[in-house]
């Protein structure tokens, strides 16, 4: 979850949730939806009127379907190596 400074907050409202994911050892015990949960009272309190969530893929965008989050946006990241 990341946390903006106070200016921000008074200006911008919302509040991101980086990929959440379960060690295999403790998936399907609904560990994921508790965290989200507990990371979205968190935010609310902070004063956020909406929540965006990163995903890193199929299992994290249906946890994210499953905590009631809805596609809003595409982005392409760009990448390039740099060599020393």
């Amino acid at each position: 979850m990341t946390r903006w400074p106070r200016a921000q907050r008074r200006t911008n409202r919302a509040g991101l949730l980086e990929p959440v994911s379960t060690h295999p050892a403790h998936q399907n015990r609904g560990l994921a939806p508790l965290v989200v949960g507990d990371a979205l009272r968190v935010l609310r309190e902070a004063g956020a009127t909406v929540a965006r969530a990163g995903t890193s893929g199929p299992a994290c965008q249906a946890a994210d379907t499953a905590a009631g989050f809805r596609p809003w946006q595409r982005e392409i990241t760009f990448r390039k190596r740099v060599r020393a």
